[in-house]
């Protein structure tokens, strides 16, 4: 019905990077067309296209919460990896560890924001 309000800092952001205002998310409502508009047609026409616009315009902001998303990660590596920079006294595997229990080390294969014990290898002899 078009009153719930985007609150989310990442969504809100993703919003004003992408020139979308919360009003172009919401939904159509009939009876609002229906005192604007006699013809029911129009009507209908303007409930199918007023509702796939604000649905791609919805799929745009997902889209760009989830890259936002995914950068902050990305970021927060980075400083973890410059806070231990030229830290001898952390071994690969406290590193690993440490890595492990934040959350940013994955098995195998990558993920936005987390890496794999072959590329944590790799940054840690880069910055030890």
């Amino acid at each position: 019905n078009g009153t719930e309000t985007i609150n989310s800092p990442t969504s809100k952001e993703a919003m004003m990077r992408l020139g979308i205002l919360p009003r172009e998310l919401a939904l159509p409502v009939r009876e609002e067309l229906q005192k604007k508009f006699k013809d029911s047609r129009v009507v209908d026409m303007r409930m199918e296209l007023g509702g796939e616009r604000a649905t791609e315009l919805l799929e745009k902001c997902i889209e760009e919460r989830k890259r936002l998303k995914a950068r902050s990660k990305d970021a927060t590596l980075n400083v973890i990896f410059a806070e231990f920079s030229g830290d001898m006294t952390l071994s690969l595997n406290e590193f690993l560890e440490m890595l492990g229990s934040l959350g940013f080390l994955v098995k195998e294969g990558s993920e936005a924001g987390k890496v794999n014990k072959t590329q944590a290898a790799t940054i840690f002899e880069a910055y030890a």
